[in-house]
This record gives structure tokens, sequence and C-alpha cells, in this order.
């Protein structure tokens, strides 16, 4: 078996027999990426521990590099550092085509994802509208300052060129 980079999505065990079905892709598959790879390990030493081990690698949710370390030892290591290996009699690895689980799941992630993008805007406008209304007082401010000075003296050049920088501001923070 080739190295291999998923998450954990689903693992059950059977007797000795552990079947692990990990996600392939990204949050925007392409066709070569729709695929589920399913992990079969007959004769599985340790059993319990390993169900242990693959719950904590479940709740991390983070990519996992799938490794055939010997003909019966397998490792799995998280984006996080942690590291399960298993052992058993035989393991055989296939892909399959995404079942209905990976793509409610994939749907799922890609809303959460589109929320977060869109909290993300409203925030990042609300604090630029923030601004452009600061930039509006200030630059009252500035004006109302700039007439109590005679046309030509340094004050007034001075309160005019930062009302021209203040404009400059908020029109790119308009555009």
């Amino acid at each position: 078996m080739r190295h291999f980079q998923g998450y954990l999505r689903k693992y059950t065990s059977e007797s000795s027999r552990l079947v692990i079905r990990l996600f392939a892709g990204t949050l925007d598959p392409g066709p070569e990426d729709e695929h589920a790879f399913v992990i079969v390990v007959h004769g599985t030493r340790s059993l319990h521990e390993v169900m242990d081990g693959l719950s904590a690698l479940q709740s991390e949710d983070a990519r996992l590099y799938v490794s055939l370390l010997e003909e019966s030892i397998l490792s799995i290591e998280s984006e996080n550092g942690t590291e399960l290996r298993l052992q058993g009699e035989c393991i055989e690895a296939q892909a399959q085509p995404y079942g209905p689980e990976e793509w409610e799941w994939l749907a799922r992630a890609n809303q959460e994802r589109a929320n977060d993008l869109d909290e993300s805007l409203v925030l990042a406008l609300s604090r630029l509208n923030r601004i452009v209304e600061l930039l509006v007082e200030q630059q009252s401010r500035v004006d109302i300052k700039s007439q109590g000075h005679a046309p030509g003296t340094t004050a007034r050049t001075l309160y005019e060129q930062h009302a021209a920088f203040l404009a400059r501001l908020r029109s790119a923070a308009e555009a």
C-alpha cells in the first residue's frame, strides 16, 4: 500500500477483523479525489487498544497519513503528531467511491466553511464601515479647523493636505 492522506470517517470491528474507512480528497473534490479508502486488518492484535487509538484520532478530526510499514504493520499518524500502529495477520486496502456519509460530511464541512467565511466577511465589512465613519468625522474636524486659518498660511496648508489624505483613505475604503 502506498502512503495515503485522508480523514478518518468510520471504523468498525467484527471479531478480530477491523475495517477503517478514510475520506480522501479536499473540501472541493475533483473527479480523481472522489474516493474513500477502506483498510481491512485481519487478525488485529490488541484490538481494544487500537479501537481506543482510532477513537482518539477520529476526535482530532485531523488529516491522517497512512503507510504500510511491513506486510502486517500499518502506521497511522495525524497532522497533530498522534501516531497509531496496527498489527494484524493480513492488511488489505482498496479505494471505493464516496458513499452517502462522505457526501454528507463534505456538504456539512463546506457549509461550515461558507458560514465561517460569511461571518468573517460581515465582521470585516462592519470594521470597514466603522473606519469610514471615523474618516468622515475626522475630515469634518479638519475642514472646520482649516477654516480658522487664512489661505496660504502653513497651518491652513497642513490642514488641507491632511484633509486630502483623509479623502484618499476614504476613497480607498469605499472602493
